[in-house]
């Protein structure tokens, strides 16, 4: 098995055992093939659940927030959209690019800026020639993905694949965080939203 491990920051919404980003291989299930599990390892703790039944979006940006260690709060996020914490309203892939791009000053006041880049937002045309290319290898680096299909938002944290040497990867499942609370937080996604997604989004925060 080939085990590589890094630490990220600070833990999801002040959580106080870090999360962790890993990378294990094991050889199989063919000759010169390994099968891969990568991504966020945050374990069996609960990410935030949305704090109202349109705020999915506001509850994954909380969850990516949290894993560089920053406390933000969904109510601010509602603030920065609507000029009001508790509109309970959705956002498109415009209005979560607004709310999350900028400088931002946590609840700690702590200060730090965010770029959410849109790999794909097909309600606008855009689309990527490799998306699962993207999400491989935002993952290796320990940076969870937004993802938007059905009409609900999850944050992509790992994924499982197979690779033979020199060949692309085949991704065998997907796992998400869902901050629905009647839906498991940790779940792989769905065939149906893995052929439904319409946003896919990358954030750089620093």
């Amino acid at each position: 098995m080939d085990r590589r491990r890094f630490l990220l920051s600070a833990a999801v919404a002040g959580l106080s055992t870090p999360s962790l980003a890993e990378i294990a291989c094991n050889q199989g299930p063919g000759h010169y093939q390994q099968t891969c599990d990568v991504g966020v390892i945050i374990g069996n703790i609960a990410t935030p659940w949305q704090q109202c039944k349109l705020w999915c979006w506001a509850a994954c940006v909380e969850t990516a927030f949290g894993l560089r260690g920053y406390r933000v709060n969904q109510q601010m996020m509602a603030q920065k959209l609507f000029g009001d914490p508790y509109v309970c309203q959705p956002a498109n892939g415009p209005m979560i690019e607004h709310v999350v791009n900028g400088n931002w000053t946590d609840l700690k006041g702590r200060a730090f800026q965010v770029r959410l880049d849109i790999v794909m937002d097909l309600d606008r045309g855009i689309s990527h020639p490799n998306p699962m290319g993207v999400i491989w290898d935002e993952l290796r680096a320990g940076r969870p993905l937004l993802s938007g299909s059905l009409g609900h938002a999850t944050l992509i944290t790992a994924m499982n694949y197979t690779q033979a040497q020199g060949t692309t990867p085949q991704t065998n499942y997907i796992t998400l965080r869902d901050p629905w609370p009647e839906s498991p937080n940790k779940r792989l996604m769905t065939p149906q939203e893995f052929y439904g997604a319409r946003l896919l989004a990358t954030f750089r925060i620093s």
